[in-house]
């Protein structure tokens, strides 16, 4: 919920806001935000056409939708067919904020052919499931392929740590 939320008050704020859903198995944020999803990334990676016709938008001006149309746990292996890290370009052109929903990227490699070197990275963390060292190693991980780790958010953190 975390990326849906974020999306929402970034297209409140008047920022163009595009939030990709690499959940191929449980594409949630697409229902989180109230988005019908219309062609979507099954069929993109399929075509040669531009990504811009397989966005989704939403009600609230400025915020769009990337996500796979129903649960499809073949599309992992179809993404690399067509990485998302070579349109990274157009999708700066066109919106403010573009939000990665992605699996761990200790575990899955979706992310990495979606972003490209260089890229801007702020990882969220479930602060009472994840360990400092799985953190540190997630980081560590980020870097290795030339992203800017520019943070971490900690989900579910309490109001006040013990200390």
């Amino acid at each position: 919920a975390l990326v849906a939320d974020l999306a929402i008050l970034l297209a409140q704020s008047e920022k163009r806001t595009l939030v990709v859903d690499l959940h191929f198995e449980d594409p949630a944020i697409a229902r989180s935000l109230g988005v019908k999803v219309e062609g979507g990334i099954e069929k993109w990676v399929l075509s040669d056409d531009p990504i811009s016709g397989y966005l989704s938008a939403s009600s609230l001006r400025g915020l769009a939708v990337f996500s796979a149309a129903r649960r499809d746990s073949s599309l992992a292996d179809k993404i690399s067919r067509r990485p998302l890290a070579t349109e990274w370009a157009a999708l700066l052109a066109d919106w403010d904020f573009v939000l990665i929903d992605a699996p761990c990227i200790l575990t899955d490699w979706r992310l990495s052919l979606s972003l490209p070197a260089g890229a801007p990275v702020i990882l969220t963390a479930d602060f009472r499931r994840t360990k400092l060292e799985m953190l540190r190693q997630t980081c560590s991980h980020a870097r290795g392929p030339r992203w800017q780790v520019e943070g971490v958010v900690l989900t579910d953190a309490p109001h006040r740590i013990a200390g």
